[in-house]
């Protein structure tokens, strides 16, 4: 579990600062705008959609020129004309232009393949037992050209715009060892660190791997933010996350026990009648998301019950990039990162 801290160690970079009953929206916004996530790493698949999209559209011409001399009916006054004589052939010069356009489809796909084999990258294996797997792993991703580095000297060597960092971990380690990376968050905030979740040594090279950690992320708040904040500061909260949402796909998630006792407070309670009306139209534009009853939702949690929940909701949602611990206070064990 101690291991497991630089995943919170997220929520507490984000959800430090207690919210104020007024003025508190802007420090919402300073913390949730960190949470912003661009990658400007880019791979060769947008290569090979140019070039389907220039032969696309190179279809369509030749599917219009066929359009336009298509023969008419004639009219009834040129029924006595002579038939017209054999439609000319197609100029030869179409299918010139067909077959170049096919050898320079084909020749570019593959330099485009060769590029991607060809470039090579830094990598980290998370070895979970002593087994032949992670030894025939790296030994392939070494003989690939491929160079070994572990996470803290890759944050620590002020990575430029074009250093990648592969992270490897195993499927089926996903859920017991995924947050034991070491540095885990500042890894994240990295553009250039790449998670893949592998079945065999080959999926790396392969480029069969899982992505983990893709993009976005979601929000989770402690059963007390709702009662705490004021409307002001909530429409700020998912404001924000719908700015987020353009660079990846983020959601505030909602307890079953906070959404219930919302509903109990509406009906004495004009300030929570109206919090309720800006969740649901937020529930409804797909930002926020109730969660369905467990085993948080049976009592008050405690603060190792709030980690284990948000662990879990990590492996569920093991594409989103960034989990974050909302709250009003800052407990003591969710430390800054260093």
């Amino acid at each position: 579990m101690a291991q497991a801290s630089s995943s919170w160690k997220e929520r507490g970079a984000h959800g430090r600062s207690p919210l104020p009953n007024s003025g508190g929206s802007q420090a919402a916004a300073l913390h949730l705008h960190k949470l912003k996530y661009n990658s400007p790493w880019k791979d060769s698949r947008g290569d090979i959609s140019l070039i389907l999209s220039e032969f696309a559209e190179f279809n369509k011409v030749l599917l219009g020129s066929g359009s336009q001399a298509a023969p008419r009916d004639p009219e009834p006054s040129e029924a006595a004309a002579p038939a017209p004589g054999p439609p000319c052939p197609r100029p030869a010069s179409y299918e010139d232009l067909v077959a170049d356009l096919c050898a320079s489809l084909r020749v570019k796909l593959e330099r485009v393949v060769k590029e991607a084999c060809a470039r090579t990258f830094l990598f980290h294996l998370v070895e979970t037992a002593d087994e032949s797997f992670f030894l025939r792993t790296k030994n392939l991703l070494r003989k690939g050209g491929h160079a070994e580095m572990e996470p803290q000297r890759f944050c620590q060597a002020f990575p430029r715009e074009n250093d990648t960092l592969l992270v490897i971990i195993r499927n089926e380690d996903i859920a017991s060892h995924l947050h034991q990376i070491p540095a885990l968050l500042r890894l994240k905030r990295l553009p250039g660190v790449l998670f893949a979740g592998v079945d065999s040594p080959e999926d790396v090279l392969h480029h069969t791997y899982q992505e983990l950690f893709r993009a976005g992320g979601f929000v989770v708040s402690d059963g007390r933010i709702l009662d705490s904040v004021s409307l002001v500061q909530l429409k700020e909260i998912v404001r924000i996350l719908e700015k987020l949402n353009a660079s990846g796909r983020w959601k505030w998630l909602l307890h079953y026990r906070e959404i219930k006792k919302l509903k109990e407070d509406v009906r004495v309670d004009s300030t929570a009648c109206k919090k309720n009306l800006i969740l649901k139209s937020y529930q409804s534009a797909n930002i926020l998301e109730l969660l369905h009853y467990h085993e948080c939702d049976s009592r008050p949690s405690t603060k190792a019950e709030h980690l284990q929940c948000l662990l879990t909701l990590q492996i569920q949602r093991v594409h989103a990039r960034f989990a974050v611990f909302l709250t009003g206070t800052s407990p003591p064990g969710f430390a800054s990162p260093s």
